[in-house]
This record gives structure tokens, sequence and C-alpha cells, in this order.
């Protein structure tokens, strides 16, 4: 395995990266990997050639009440972590270069993030779309992976590669979970014993939401006023929204169609925001 940082680095080992003949995945990452990345990494290995993983906490997608200086950061045990599950290469982008102070061009996708997310945290997207066209722009993947979670964020990659002709396949891999149901997230590490148990409560909802689904019940009202109910009952959860959505669009829905509608949540735990969402 071998790792770069710089611009010139990357610069030095591209024709290195793209062998004839030979597939390139990408999977970026804010660091701190977690059971959810090591998955990834795992059933990546399997698609792909030559893995690329990248690891950058993108200061573009935190505002400023934010605590970009919080969130977690493990650079060496990420970099363990990769040779261990055979990564072939490591990009530790640096800040000033990919986002330099004077930096003033960046992505806004219009439709698919506009709402949900895009409402609560509207500097999220053009932050993270860019970071994602620079990764495609750089390193030119044929395959670039993500975890479910991220539903929006996948249906705005998805939207970006299609409208500005990115050459590259998206592969997106089930939600991994502990075993209380809550999804694996970097920020899992902040919490509490006590918050734990609350915000397992996050996917207990959404679970029920699915099991409403299961039951023949496809009236989106019934099922966001179930999940609601049953995140409103957590003393430390309070509710930023609660969606049934197309899992393409993320346009809210007249009724759901299995397998393609999902729904999805964005809640704080105290003060940690989480994500979260099942497709029913």
């Amino acid at each position: 395995m071998e790792s770069f940082s710089s611009l010139s680095e990357l610069t030095a080992v591209k024709s290195r990266l793209h062998v004839p003949g030979k597939t390139l995945g990408l999977l970026p990452t804010g660091g701190a990997l977690h059971a959810g990345h090591r998955h990834i990494i795992q059933a990546a290995r399997t698609e792909v050639d030559t893995l690329i993983v990248c690891i950058f906490v993108n200061p573009k997608e935190f505002s400023l009440h934010e605590k970009y200086e919080r969130y977690p950061r493990h650079k060496q045990a990420d970099l363990e972590t990769c040779e261990e599950l055979g990564v072939d290469w490591v990009f530790c982008p640096l800040s000033r270069e990919l986002f330099p102070d004077d930096c003033s061009t960046y992505l806004n996708e219009q439709q698919v993030t506009f709402d949900l997310c895009g409402q609560s945290r509207a500097h999220y997207f053009p932050g993270a779309l860019t970071l994602v066209a620079k990764y495609l722009n750089l390193l030119k993947p044929d395959v670039i992976f993500f975890g479910q979670k991220d539903a929006q964020k996948i249906a705005g990659v998805r939207r970006m590669i299609r409208d500005l002709h990115f050459e590259t396949e998206i592969l997106v891999y089930p939600t991994v979970r502990e075993e209380s149901g809550l999804a694996v997230d970097t920020r899992n590490e902040l919490f509490s014993p006590h918050q734990v148990v609350e915000a397992a409560g996050i996917y207990e909802a959404l679970k029920a939401g699915k099991g409403m689904v299961e039951k023949g019940i496809l009236n989106p009202d019934r099922i966001t006023a179930e999940v609601i109910h049953m995140l409103s009952r957590r003393r430390r959860i309070r509710i930023i929204y609660v969606a049934v959505v197309d899992r393409e669009t993320m346009a809210q829905v007249r009724e759901v169609v299995p397998g393609e509608t999902i729904i999805a949540t964005a809640v704080w735990v105290d003060e940690v925001r989480m994500i979260d969402s099942v497709i029913l």
C-alpha cells in the first residue's frame, strides 16, 4: 500500500493508478474508519482491480456553528486499517490545495439535494458534491463506493455524474449497524452510553415504518406519523425531519413503491446530528 497527500504527488503516481485493462475504484471517507468502511472496502476489493481510499475531513461540509475541529480523526489507525484490508492507495489531500482561501467555485445541485438535509444544512451539499467532483476529476475512477445511510448524498452524486457526464459508476452497499440497530457512524464515538441507547431508537422507528409497508400500508402520511410518534418518545432525540421519498429523486411520494421508496430522517441526539434511512 502507498499513500500520498499533495497534488504534485498525485501527478507523479497518476500513471500507476490507471493501468490499462484494470479498473480503479474509489471510496471517499472522512476518516476515523469504522465497521461500515471496513465492509465497503472488503466488498470493493472484489469489484475492482485497484482500490484507492480518500481520507479527508471536508471543512466545506461544516457551517460556522458546527464543530469541525471536534470531528474524530485517527489517521495512523486509518492507514493501518487500509493496509490490513488490502487497499492499494490512500489519498489524504491537503485542505489548502483542495480548498484554498480564495476558492470560489462550488457545485450547486438544485433538485435532489434541495429539500431535507438541503434545508437544515444548506451549506452541506455544495461542499460535499464539490469534493466528490474534485475526486472524480483528479482520480478518474471507474467506480465510486458509498454506504446506503448517505441516501441523499448518493442521489446528489448520481445526479451530478449524469448531468456533468462523468464516466464513473456508483455502487451502494447496505448500511452496517450495531447489534442495537444503530447505524455505524464516525460520530457514534461522541456518544455517552445513555446517548447510544437513545440513538438506537432511530432505527427502531424506521424499522416500524418498514414493518407497516410489509403489512400492506402504503400511505406515506400514516408511516411518517408512526415514525415521528416513536422518535418523539425518546427524551434525548429532537426531530429535524422524517420523510418518505423516492430513492432516486428524493421527492416525496403519494404512495410507497416497495424497493423504490425510502424513509429518511435527521435528528439531534442531544448535540450530535444523525441521519439514517431505510428502503421500504
